[in-house]
């Protein structure tokens, strides 16, 4: 055995030639026993030719490989783009990586041919193809890109090869000119390429949005729904688009949610407050947005923070009863009338104003007065002082005191906001009237009684301080101041039920103390000397 081992030429021929022989000898020479013990050196042999025939099978092919490839980059370079793809061919079954390998491939044909350089071509049906497409350049192209669309379908659950995706991306977005199928396919495209991340596909829901394709957006965000609370907002504006405002209106408080932590980790960052509040406004909460930019508002905001501020007002101004609309315009107007630099629409009864997009629109007098107002910095106290006074008419006087206090701090000699935060202390007073742990009521009264007198020493003929000073007085029982300031309020045409019924009350009462008075003195009768 060993004799045949040594004397045998390792070749699968000469191996299988020599195997009747060598067996038949074999067969002659042992008894069974050494016959059985035989067989593993066979099996060895075999295993050894078998591994050594392969090794030169892996040699020879590896020699070919590199023997194909250096005829295909020489057909590449000397135009022989079919005899390149003819090696190209044979040397695919030869590679570790085929789809490497094709990816270099085409790549290579579209530079050569100056691919980088042709902005203008696109890849069309063979039906549509022009005259240009018979160039060979052009045809190189062509190849090269439908090499890459194989390489990377854009449709099918196969995700295929990404840098082709990659490549195949860039070529779309770089077309000229740029049009929607282009900036889709791109956009496609770099998704695949790069499924982590979320802005391609935040990108290509925002242009087919606009185009009636909601649902595809969905799909194509829903899968990086956690990743940003831009991918929940454009979401959110998907489900509206398609009538379901349940899960349009959960898009967004999700978002808020997002948003309100990352403010919290940066409270200084003004974009990501005007984000929030733009959510907050879309979400049905405008109020909680304008108070959310009041919060950080600068001393003098940039027009495009002043005109987002405008916008949150008008659509909670929308949003309310109509029958409080003109309440608050004319709030708005009497804030503004006693301000440093009364604005020139104020006015008007409605006005245009052009916004940092170049839109022009027509707005009531007082709100294109608010605009101009928060551009010469007043937003600091404005804005609180708006938010807290509708507070208080909608009855929430603990949080309208803290946002009155606020305006005041900001502008303590402003006498609406005096005026404004003497009224909701009065009413709050008068709510915690009786209440334990409540503070003594004529302390709060007095600070109120305070404040208006401040306010009037500034505007002693304005019926708005005049009926405010009055309905306090009434609370102190002081009739005849009362009926004085609230008589003068009245005849200004500011004749609220409140005010009305507290002059009727101050009325009745002075008449009563009159009346027991003259009483008193018929009772008591003329005096006599002794």
């Amino acid at each position: 055995m060993i004799r045949y081992l040594w004397t045998y030429k390792l070749s699968t021929t000469t191996f299988l030639q020599g195997l009747p022989a060598f067996w038949s000898n074999y067969w002659k020479t042992r008894t069974w026993s050494q016959l059985l013990l035989g067989v593993p050196a066979v099996l060895l042999a075999a295993a050894a030719v078998t591994i050594t025939q392969r090794g030169g099978q892996l040699r020879e092919s590896g020699e070919l490989a590199v023997r194909y490839e250096k005829r295909m980059q020489q057909a590449l370079v000397s135009g022989n783009f079919a005899a390149a793809e003819l090696n190209l061919g044979r040397l695919l079954p030869l590679c570790d990586d085929p789809q490497a390998q094709t990816f270099q491939f085409a790549g290579r044909l579209f530079d050569i041919n100056g691919g980088s350089e042709q902005t203008g071509l696109l890849i069309a049906p063979v039906s549509q193809k022009d005259t240009a497409a018979d160039s060979p350049q052009t045809a190189a192209l062509v190849r090269a890109l439908s090499i890459m669309q194989n390489l990377a379908p854009r449709l099918g659950r196969q995700s295929g090869y990404r840098p082709a995706h990659a490549f195949l991306a860039d070529f779309w977005l770089t077309r000229t000119p740029a049009t929607n199928t282009t900036r889709i396919l791109g956009l496609q495209h770099r998704l695949q390429a790069d499924p982590g991340k979320y802005e391609p596909a935040l990108q290509l829901a925002r242009l087919i949005q606009p185009l009636g394709f909601h649902q595809q957006a969905l799909d194509v965000l829903t899968p990086h729904r956690e990743a940003h609370a831009d991918v929940l907002v454009q979401m959110a504006l998907a489900w509206d688009s398609l009538k379901q405002s349940k899960k349009s209106r959960a898009a967004l408080l999700e978002a808020s949610r997002k948003l309100d932590t990352q403010l919290a980790a940066d409270a200084t960052n003004r974009p990501l407050r005007k984000k929030l509040s733009r959510v907050l406004v879309a979400a049905g909460r405008p109020l909680d947005g304008l108070l959310l930019m009041a919060e950080g508002m600068p001393r003098t905001p940039t027009a495009a923070e002043s005109d987002l501020l405008i916008q949150h007002y008008t659509w909670w101004i929308s949003s309310i009863p109509r029958s409080q609309i003109a309440p608050q315009l004319a709030q708005l107007q009497l804030a503004l009338k006693w301000s440093e630099r009364p604005p020139a629409a104020l006015d008007q009864k409605t006005s245009t104003l052009t916004m940092t997009s170049g839109e022009t629109v027509t707005l009531p007098g007082p709100i294109v007065a608010f605009h101009e107002a928060l551009n010469h910095g007043e937003g600091r106290w404005l804005l609180p002082l708006l938010l807290g006074s509708s507070a208080a008419a909608a009855g929430e006087l603990e949080n309208a005191v803290e946002l009155l206090k606020d305006a005041t701090a900001c502008a303590p000699s402003h006498p609406v906001v005096a005026n404004n935060l003497a009224w909701t202390l009065h009413k709050l007073s008068q709510q915690r009237t009786g209440k334990a742990g409540a503070p003594v009521e004529s302390e709060i009264r007095d600070h109120a009684r305070q404040l208006v007198e401040r306010a009037l020493q500034i505007a002693p003929q304005e019926p708005h301080f005049r009926a405010t000073r009055g309905v306090l007085a009434v609370a102190q029982e002081n009739w005849t101041l009362a009926i004085d300031d609230l008589e003068f309020a009245v005849t200004a045409n500011l004749s609220s039920n409140e005010i009305l019924a507290a002059l009727a009350l101050a009325r009745r009462k002075r008449a009563e103390s009159q009346s027991a008075a003259d009483e008193s003195d018929s009772t008591a009768g003329p005096s006599s000397e002794p």
